[in-house]
C-alpha cells in the first residue's frame, strides 16, 4: 500500500501531575490506562543516547500503560503498520518538553522501528483544520547572512519544486522584512514554509537568523514568526524548521521553543530540530522527508523515513514533530497530497527493477512495513529471496500492494515501470 493507505495505530499519553506527582494517561485500542511516570531530570541522565532512551522507557511505560503499548506494538507490528505514539503534556512543563522523547527505546529495539512519536501541546483553544490542495505552493527561506557559515541554501529547492503537483518559492530578499511583504501580497499563498538556515537560542526564547537588509545576521524570535506566519489569514499548514535549535525550549514555557511557538499559534503541524545537527545529516533527513511526504505519506510516516535515512549518522532522534491536533492518526489532519493510482507492472520488470534499487535491510524493511515474515521466505541471495517475495505477494493476493510500495519507496522507478508496460 502507499503510505497514505497505510493503517496507522494512535497510541496517546498525557502527561499530567498530581499532588506533585507525575502520572501518564493513556488512550489507545487497548483501553484507557493511569500509571504513575518516573523521569530522571535532563543533567542526571547518562550521556549515551541508547541509555538514555531506555530510562525514559522504563520511566514512561510503567504499569498498565505499558501493557497497552506493547499490546498496540504487537498488533501494528502483525499488520506491517506504524503506531503513532503522541505525547500530551502542558506549555509550562518545559522540563518534560527538554527530554529527548524520540529517544525511546526497550533496550531490544529503537523504538524508530515501527514507532513514529509526535508531541502536543494542551490547549483549550479550537482547533482550526487547513487542508492541502493540489498544487501545493511552498514558500523557502534560505538566509545566508555574512559572518555565518553558509548551509545548503535553497538545495531543496530543486527536488521540492520538480515534484508532481507542487511549486516551490525562494524568498526574496530572504529577510525578515522580506517575508512579512510576501505575505502580505496578494500573491500564491504557500502552504508549506520551509527556512533552512541558521537557529538559537538567546535570552530564554529560540529564533532563527534571516538576512538583515545590510547582509548581517537579524535574530528573529520564535514570538515573532509565530505572529508572521501563525495567521489564519497566510493558510500555512506546515511549518519546516531545518536549523538548530529549533525544538528546544528554555525559561518558563515550551513556547520559548520555535516548533512549540509556531504551533499554538494555530499552524497544524510543525517540524523542527533538537540541539544542534549536522548539514549533512539535515540535509539527507529532509530529502527523505519531503520525498514521502509529496508523494502522499502521512507526515510522522514521512519523518520516520527520513529519520531511518540517518540512522547510521545517529542523528536520528533530532528531527522533533508538533502537531496543533490531538488526532494520533499520523498528521491526516494535512490529508493526502497525491492521489493513490495503480499501475500494471509485470512481475519480470518489477523484479528487475527491485534488484538494482533494494538491499537486502531494504528488504528487511519491506518486509516489516507490509506483514511479510522473512522466516516465510526460504531463499537467502538477493535475487533468489526477490523473486520469492514477488511470488509470496502474488500467492496472497496483494501483489500491487507490493508495488505501490515499491513506487512510493523510489519514486525514481515510476518512469522505468511506467515504460516497461
Amino acid at each position: 500500500m502507499l503510505p497514505s493507505e497505510l493503517e496507522i495505530l494512535p497510541f496517546k499519553i498525557e502527561l499530567f501531575s498530581v499532588a506533585g506527582r507525575l502520572q501518564a494517561r493513556a488512550s489507545s485500542m487497548a483501553g484507557a490506562a493511569t500509571a504513575p511516570v518516573v523521569i530522571d531530570e535532563p543533567e542526571s541522565v547518562p550521556e549515551r543516547p541508547a541509555a538514555w532512551g531506555q530510562r525514559l522507557y522504563r520511566g514512561l511505560f510503567k504499569g498498565d500503560v505499558g501493557v497497552g503499548f506493547k499490546a498496540v506494538r504487537l498488533a501494528a507490528k502483525q499488520r506491517g503498520v506504524l503506531v503513532a505514539l503522541q505525547l500530551e503534556f502542558d506549555p509550562t512543563a518545559v522540563g518534560l518538553a527538554q527530554q529527548p522523547w524520540e529517544l525511546l527505546n526497550d533496550g531490544d529495539e529503537l523504538l524508530l522501528s515501527g514507532v513514529a512519536l509526535s508531541r502536543h501541546l494542551a490547549s483549550d483553544a479550537p482547533v482550526v483544520q487547513r487542508t492541502f490542495r493540489r498544487p501545493l505552493h511552498m514558500l523557502v527561506a534560505a538566509p545566508s547572512p555574512a559572518g555565518i557559515p553558509a548551509l545548503h541554501s535553497g538545495a531543496l529547492l530543486p527536488p521540492l519544486g520538480g515534484a508532481p503537483g507542487v511549486s516551490a518559492e525562494l524568498l526574496q530578499p530572504a529577510t525578515f522584512h522580506g517575508l512579512l511583504s510576501r505575505l502580505a501580497t496578494g500573491a500564491q499563498r504557500p502552504q508549506i514554509f520551509d527556512f533552512e538556515g541558521h537557529g538559537d537560542v538567546m535570552d530564554g526564547e529560540g529564533g532563527v537568523f534571516f538576512e538583515a537588509p545590510d547582509g548581517s545576521p537579524e535574530f528573529v524570535s520564535a514570538r515573532m514568526l509565530a505572529m508572521a506566519l501563525g495567521s489564519a489569514s497566510t493558510q500555512v499548514s506546515l511549518a519546516v524548521i531545518d536549523a538548530c535549535h529549533g525544538a528546544d525550549a528554555q525559561g518558563l514555557s515550551v513556547l520559548s521553543s520555535v516548533a512549540a511557538r509556531l504551533v499554538s499559534t494555530g499552524i497544524p503541524a510543525v517540524l523542527g530540530m533538537s540541539g544542534r545537527i549536522t548539514n549533512s545529516s539535515a540535509k539527507t533527513f529532509f530529502h527523505g522527508f519531503y520525498e514521502r511526504f509529496l508523494a502522499g505519506a502521512p507526515l510522522i510516516g514521512a519523518v520516520d523515513y527520513g529519520r531511518q535515512l540517518i540512522f547510521g549518522a545517529g542523528e536520528w532522534h533530532k528531527p522533533v514533530v508538533y502537531l496543533r491536533s490531538t488526532d494520533v492518526s499520523g498528521g491526516r489532519l494535512l490529508p493526502e497530497t497525491a492521489p493513490a493510482e495503480t499501475l500494471e507492472v509485470a512481475p519480470r520488470d518489477l523484479y528487475d527493477a527491485m534488484l538494482d534499487s533494494f538491499g537486502p535491510q531494504d528488504l528487511k524493511v519491506l518486509c516489516f512495513r507490509l506483514g511479510v515474515r522473512l522466516a516465510n521466505l526460504p531463499s537467502t541471495s538477493l535475487a533468489s529471496l526477490l523473486i520469492d517475495l514477488i511470488e509470496e505477494f502474488q500467492r496472497t493476493d496483494r501483489y500491487s500492494d507490493l508495488v505501490k510500495y515499491v513506487l512510493a519507496e523510489r519514486p525514481h522507478l515510476r518512469q522505468r515501470l511506467t515504460r516497461a508496460t
